[in-house]
């Protein structure tokens, strides 16, 4: 290189090195609410990385956006959870059921629901992997915990909910059974503490009006759990009537030193508890005392069923003998 005076200058060397362009890869995200939003870009070569700047005018090596919004290339949909409601359970002991809408309800999100997941810690569940499973029948014990979680063709999974299941003690088949006398009442019973006694009815369906019958039947009767009114069984209720005896009223008679042997009671009927007057039991089965006599004749189905009688016993003397020898003259009278 020559000067403008014709000097020459010393000949310089320089080295130009060209940097490649970084090169940026932000793919598309499909997140579920309640996610990380967080862009986090992949810069190759990594260490060329020192200054960012997005679309938005944000510098920082990371940018966590609002929903649904769009930044550069980069495209973020956020999707709504499933929702699981679960309501309480009642059951009876003894008894398997199926879960109800009513019980299990879900409200979907962005996807649709492919995915139903019960956590059953009492190994009670037919299923654990459909919406409505079946319990099993189980013993009065518990209660049981029951959780529900589901998720969607988007990969969204919905918060884990519970269900608390109550077993009630099915009642105790009635059998029940009473005797009355003829003209009496009979007042029905109540059912044991913690259950009730409803509907009673007669043999042929007729519904009993008021608490008390006196007619012989098979009663029918259904018997609930307070706690539970659905746990109920149905029971009987045999009401026998038994006549009552007529009072007896005996009038006998003997001789004087003679023995009176004790009565017996019509067919179906027994006589007890002979007594004098005075109230004395009567030792045996024969008497010889003038006296009014007790007793007490009761039915033979249905001891409760019995009357008081009395024996009047008349004790006669025997007659006296008159010697009538006499003597007379001839030709008198």
């Amino acid at each position: 290189m020559l000067t403008a005076t014709g000097c020459k200058s010393v000949s310089v060397s320089a080295n130009i090195t060209t940097n490649a362009l970084p090169v940026v890869t932000l793919p598309s995200r499909t997140i579920c609410q309640g996610d990380s939003r967080t862009l986090t870009p992949t810069v190759s070569p990594a260490a060329g990385a020192t200054t960012y700047l997005w679309s938005d005018g944000s510098t920082g090596a990371t940018l966590t956006p609002a929903d649904d919004a769009n930044y550069s290339v980069v495209n973020i949909t956020t999707n709504a959870l499933p929702v699981v409601n679960l309501s309480d359970v009642d059951a009876c002991s003894g008894l398997g059921f199926g879960l109800t809408n009513t019980q299990v309800s879900v409200t979907p999100g962005t996807g649709i629901i492919n995915s139903w997941i019960w956590t059953d810690v009492d190994n009670i569940l037919t299923d654990k992997d459909i919406a409505l499973p079946s319990v099993k029948t189980i013993a009065g014990d518990g209660p049981h915990t029951l959780k529900l979680k589901v998720s969607d063709a988007k990969s969204c999974e919905s918060v884990e909910k519970t269900m608390i299941l109550t077993v009630h003690a099915m009642p105790i088949l009635p059998t029940l059974s009473a005797s009355i006398c003829t003209g009496s009442d009979y007042t029905l019973p109540t059912a044991p503490l913690g259950y009730s006694y409803h509907n009673w009815r007669k043999s042929d369906n007729t519904a009993v009006v008021g608490a008390i019958v006196n007619t012989a039947d098979t009663y029918k009767v259904t018997v609930e759990n307070d706690a539970n009114t659905s746990c109920q069984l149905e029971g009987t209720l045999v009401l026998s009537v038994s006549a009552t005896p007529p009072s007896p009223a005996i009038v006998e008679s003997i001789c004087i030193g003679s023995t009176f042997t004790l009565p017996t009671a019509p067919a179906g009927y027994s006589y007890v508890n002979w007594k004098k007057s005075d109230g004395t039991p009567v030792v045996g089965g024969s008497v010889t005392s003038a006296d009014i006599y007790e007793v007490t004749l009761q039915n033979d189905l249905d001891h409760t069923c019995q009357t008081n009688g009395t024996l009047d016993l008349t004790v006669n003397a025997l007659p006296t003998f008159t010697d009538l020898t006499k003597s007379i003259c001839s030709g008198t009278t």
